[in-house]
């Protein structure tokens, strides 16, 4: 994030977005009062300028809880961005193929495509797209702010040859759970009860347990030290949690930082063994370096192919499950 050449790549590309959607929607507003252009005008800038700072200053922020909006806003406002264009480059390639076709054709055809003076744009995509990009800001807006919704959601999973034993295992699955965004402890206990209501065999977590710092988490621990299971709790970790997104005084205070998270770790990044007749599973946390090169457990080994890392872990011969913060691997570890 802090490479000088991808920084001025992305500025660069949300300045030429941040033009070429005023160009549109100052094309859009023409018929509106001076005054209602001057207010979407100060308003639409304010985003872009929050927009940009976000990205610039992300790092340097120490607030958890003013960072996570500060950067929320930001992040909702580029998305929002993006979709509109979507709608706008549409319009602006129908127009551009009116023109082309106006070039082409006769005299008479150009006035009749009315190519003379420009192919005006289409109000309906215009306002269709600004319409939509408003709702779904304002759907973000609200989704980062009710973050204490938790849903429980429920899914039977069939795995093929897994021992009798697994008949019926319940296991919950929770992530992100971003504790320096964190104020309301009653609200948080309630999520927490929820797991426990489950009952649930088994618990895992898959990273994100922090924004920046291991010290969000103190105000938390107990909290979270409540979810327990007969069979453990185990975590991974997730790319918030190796502090990649703050600037620290040196190399030496990140690494400390994650081993002072290590210690305050939902469960354990370790392997566990629910067994029966000498059959089993082996859970192990897992991380995607550079060049999807991945890492397991405390192991300090590293491959390409995350599935050959778990053939060589101990307890071979028994079911492996890899617990990854990460979706996007999903495929590789087929």
């Amino acid at each position: 994030m802090r490479n000088p050449v991808f920084i001025f790549v992305l500025l660069s590309v949300l300045i030429l977005v941040d033009f070429y959607i005023f160009y549109v929607l100052r094309t859009v507003f023409q018929g509106f009062s001076m005054t209602a252009k001057t207010t979407a005008g100060i308003f639409y800038w304010a985003l872009c300028s929050l927009s940009l700072g976000s990205f610039l200053l992300f790092p340097y922020i120490t607030n958890p809880y003013f960072k996570q909006y500060f950067f929320s806003i930001g992040v909702g406002w580029v998305l929002t961005q993006f979709f509109m264009v979507t709608f706008f480059v549409v319009d602006d390639l129908r127009r551009g193929a009116f023109w082309t076709i106006g070039q082409i054709s006769s005299a008479t055809g150009a006035k009749f495509m009315n190519t003379e003076h420009g192919i005006p744009r289409s109000t309906f995509l215009s306002w269709l797209g600004l319409g939509l990009s408003s709702t779904l800001f304002f759907s973000l807006l609200y989704g980062f702010g009710n973050k204490y919704n938790y849903k429980l959601i429920k899914k039977n999973v069939v795995i093929p040859n897994l021992p009798i034993a697994f008949k019926g295992f319940k296991i919950i699955h929770i992530s992100d759970i971003h504790s320096g965004s964190l104020k309301e402890i009653a609200a948080v206990k309630k999520g927490v009860q929820m797991i426990q209501n489950q009952q649930p065999d088994l618990v895992l977590f898959t990273g994100d347990l922090v924004n920046d710092r291991a010290d969000e988490m103190a105000p938390w621990t107990s909290v979270f030290g409540e979810i327990n299971a007969p069979y453990g709790v185990f975590s991974t970790l997730g790319n918030h949690d190796y502090g990649d997104y703050v600037k620290w005084d040196s190399q030496e205070a990140k690494i400390q930082n994650l081993e002072a998270l290590k210690k305050v770790l939902i469960g354990r990044n370790t392997p566990l063994w629910p067994c029966q007749r000498g059959r089993g599973v082996l859970t192990y946390g897992m991380r995607a370096g550079k060049g999807k090169r991945y890492s397991i457990g405390g192991d300090n080994r590293v491959h390409h192919e995350p599935h050959r890392l778990a053939r060589g872990s101990p307890g071979r011969g028994n079911r492996v499950w890899l617990l990854m913060h990460h979706r996007r691997y999903k495929a590789t570890l087929r």
